[in-house]
């Protein structure tokens, strides 16, 4: 139900040094789990080493709330918010770990700071690395557990593998845990025939896919706490580091011995965080041994923000806030701390220049799409995409320097080329659409674009439809029913597609299997030409090519750019996309060798 209207809770400020922590008392079992919530809110110096537990937990919706009694006073929070609250009353969780121990307060972001507050958001947001660092543990409650009785079972099960995988030594020190799900990756070897190995690789995927993997505050909560979280679902309690051992030792025996397709088993994100900071030494902080604290905040800012790249933020803001628990703010600008009255493209370029100034190389321009937020320069990446981001390759490090306003960004780089035939981006079909819907399209895109590539490249107008086609075919994710079928109908069009057997691609040409689902897979991005015949297409799907735009890539990121001349200022270039072209490797393609042996050039982005 939505909140409905209640009087703030009169907060008091807090002073620098001081946080607040819930009380949540007890019931007596008599009054079962609906009993009202009661609490206290009290304030506590960190520097007097309090003991609480942090909480950690998915917001969800903030217009479905109830209520929960403060200091006598009711106090909206979140449905998940409060099965957390109602989980932790009834366990008592930290007094289950340790009988002799009292039961602990707790912090919640959602109470503990005062939300209304943005000076006080402000403040704390940064402090929360010291927040998570100074708890006793992390109770991370996670939402979702089923109704089922049955899937109840298969869960129930998983908490037993999960203990034999702590047994093997997840709670030892930080740096186990690789060598925990090698040794338990053997024991899974060694009970194959006892074990239900696919239920249990259903049941693992399921959990680790649940919202609270893929949070962006989940790295300074699994990295920052002296303990790893542990992870509450239902009435089960699950060390962070024996389900990660548990998750490798699963995933290590699919990719091992089986062949068959993957049941969407692609996360949790987060194993990625718990690998930078559990023990692999290559993709930890940024490593750089720097006198200057500002650099290296630079250089911190930007590992975090790599690691961090495919998580989520409810608000938008947090995808850079999140991680500033993890650094030095002391050395950050005022204009860095959290505001969030500022719109959230200004956000990202005072982020994005911070970094650029501090490290000098233009890899920020990875973290998301360039070219799309209003106010702000075309070379601030928007990362609400959240695409998978590559560090800066540190043999091949590019320059970047910043105008003082920061609205000018000069960086190296080397013209692919330029377009000489660009086919807009198409509105898609809807679902009732057939064949005929399309065939005029494509005979035009065929006409401007694939007749075009041949023709300046001297190969047969069949080759060139093929490896277009083929373009389609590996942009097609096989999880997806949908995605299948048009897999197994292209399959059928290009016959074997690593063989290049195209020997019914004249099939696609005549419209016999053309409809809304090719349509709208192979037309929803601009493509384009260049002049040595070589196909491109625009990666966002806002974007279109125009005649005469440049095609460059700059020393340092992995993306390939569309560029377009500034009508205004003449020299300078403003992003129009990044793009993908036919045999285009990124890294693989523009690594140290690659710039080693071009004359490269100056651009200026605006």
């Amino acid at each position: 139900m939505a909140a409905p209207e209640t009087a703030p809770y009169p907060y008091r400020p807090l002073s620098d040094s001081e946080i607040r922590v819930l009380h949540v008392e007890e019931c007596a079992s008599s009054d079962g789990p609906t009993a009202p919530i009661r609490c206290r809110l009290v304030h506590v110096k960190l520097s007097d080493q309090p003991s609480y537990v942090a909480l950690s937990y998915v917001w969800g919706d903030p217009r479905v709330t109830s209520p929960v009694l403060i200091d006598g006073i009711p106090f909206q929070v979140t449905t998940n918010l409060r099965g957390a609250l109602e989980e932790y009353r009834r366990e008592m969780l930290v007094r289950a770990d340790d009988p002799g121990r009292p039961s602990l307060p707790l912090w919640a972001d959602a109470v503990c700071i005062n939300q209304a507050d943005l000076r006080e958001k402000a403040l704390q947001i940064p402090r929360m690395g010291d927040i998570y660092s100074s708890c006793y543990r992390v109770f991370a409650w996670l939402p979702g557990w089923p109704s089922s009785p049955d899937r109840q079972a298969k869960i129930n099960d998983l908490f037993d593998v999960v203990r034999v995988a702590v047994d093997y030594g997840a709670k030892a020190q930080r740096g186990t845990w690789k060598v925990v799900g090698s040794a338990f990756a053997e024991y899974l070897r060694g009970i194959l025939n006892t074990l239900d190995i696919e239920a249990l690789e259903r049941t693992v995927g399921e959990m680790g896919n649940n919202p609270w993997f893929g949070r962006a505050w989940i790295a300074q909560e699994v990295a920052l706490p002296k303990e790893p979280p542990l992870l509450v679902f239902g009435p089960n309690r699950y060390d962070f580091l024996g389900f990660a051992a548990v998750w490798q030792a699963v995933r290590h025996h699919r990719d091992s011995w089986y062949a068959k397709p993957d049941p969407g088993f692609g996360g949790p994100e987060t194993y990625s965080v718990a690998r930078v900071y559990y023990g692999d030494p290559d993709i930890g902080h940024s490593g750089r041994q720097v006198s200057n604290a500002e650099v290296r905040c630079g250089f911190d800012l930007l590992a975090h923000l790599v690691h961090t790249a495919e998580l989520r933020a409810t608000v938008d803001h947090d995808i850079f806030y999140s991680v500033l628990g993890m650094v030095d703010t002391s050395v950050l600008p005022e204009s860095l701390l959290p505001d969030y009255g500022l719109s959230f493209p200004l956000v990202a370029h005072r982020f994005t220049a911070f970094i650029l100034l501090k490290t000098g190389n233009p890899g920020i321009l990875n973290m998301g799409r360039c070219g799309r937020m209003p106010g702000v320069p075309s070379w601030v990446p928007d990362p609400r995409a959240r695409i998978p981001m590559e560090f800066p390759d540190e043999d091949c490090p590019g320059i970047a320097i910043l105008s003082p306003d920061h609205g000018l960004l000069k960086a190296e780089g080397v013209t692919l080329g330029r377009c000489v035939a660009v086919f807009p981006r198409q509105s898609p079909l809807p679902d009732t659409a057939t064949g005929g819907s399309s065939a005029p399209i494509f005979k035009q895109f065929e006409s401007i674009i694939l007749r075009e590539s041949a023709e300046r490249q001297g190969r047969p107008l069949d080759i060139i439809l093929e490896h277009w086609l083929e373009r389609g075919y590996w942009s097609l994710d096989d999880s997806q029913p949908s995605d299948m079928a048009l897999s197994s109908i292209l399959s059928d069009v290009l016959g074997d597609p690593m063989g290049r057997s195209g020997a019914n691609v004249a099939k696609y040409r005549e419209g016999i299997v053309w409809g809304f689902k090719f349509h709208n897979l192979l037309f929803q991005q601009s493509q384009f030409v260049l002049e040595d015949g070589k196909m491109g297409y625009c990666r966002s799907d806002e974007a279109n090519a125009q005649e005469g735009d440049v095609v460059a890539v700059l020393k340092g990121c992995t993306k390939v750019f569309v560029l377009r001349l500034d009508s205004q200022l003449g020299h300078s270039y403003k992003i129009v996309s990044e793009c993908s072209l036919d045999g285009d490797a990124g890294r693989t393609t523009y690594g140290e060798t690659y710039f080693l042996l071009r004359t490269l050039q100056s651009f200026s982005l605006v």
